[in-house]
């Protein structure tokens, strides 16, 4: 199994922006994805990211084809305008 987490950081960091990002992306639930967690940071380090999510396929074949999904393409339109910064990792779950 893969992990696809990603790590959002907004250009306002306002708790209606947090909201505003999270809900589209859990109205973005794609077929074929074996789970889906998304999460608002507590952590006043301004270091720190404001949302993470993370997505779990069978393998990279699922994880392009999630890539390439209309409704992933739909989110990130929908919320890019929001985001300053992105970290992308794509990793096994052992």
């Amino acid at each position: 199994m893969l992990r696809h987490t990603v790590f959002f950081k907004l250009k306002e960091p306002t708790e209606k922006n947090k909201e505003h990002v999270y809900d589209k992306i859990m109205k973005g639930r794609i077929e074929g994805l074996l789970d889906m967690n998304v999460g608002v940071n507590v952590s006043q380090d301004e270091k720190a990211y404001d949302i993470i999510a993370s997505f779990d396929v069978e393998n990279e074949i699922a994880l392009q084809a999630f890539a390439n999904d209309p409704v992933h393409v739909e989110v990130v339109h929908a919320i890019l305008d929001s985001i300053s910064d992105i970290k992308i990792v794509d990793h096994l779950v052992l």
